[in-house]
């Protein structure tokens, strides 16, 4: 399990990296402001709504673990 959680974590870091980066420079999508502002929440809330499940709905051994709980995060991320 610490290999998937040592390779999740520079993954989602340059996806996230990515993200943002096309966002500001808004070459991809060519949306207006507000339209970037809401694309730019997305991941976050995201993963809040993720984290919120995890700790209500999955089951007690991965409620209970906190590092499954952030590994299951980071492969949402």
């Amino acid at each position: 399990m610490d290999f998937l959680l040592d390779l999740s974590i520079p993954i989602a870091i340059a996806l996230w990296v990515r993200w943002y980066h096309s966002l500001r420079l808004n070459r991809t999508l060519r949306i207006a402001r507000p339209g970037r502002v809401a694309f730019a929440l997305i991941p976050a809330l995201s993963m809040i709504f993720l984290f919120a499940i995890l700790k209500r709905l999955s089951a007690d051994s991965v409620k209970s673990d906190s590092l499954t709980v952030v590994l299951f995060l980071l492969f949402g991320a």
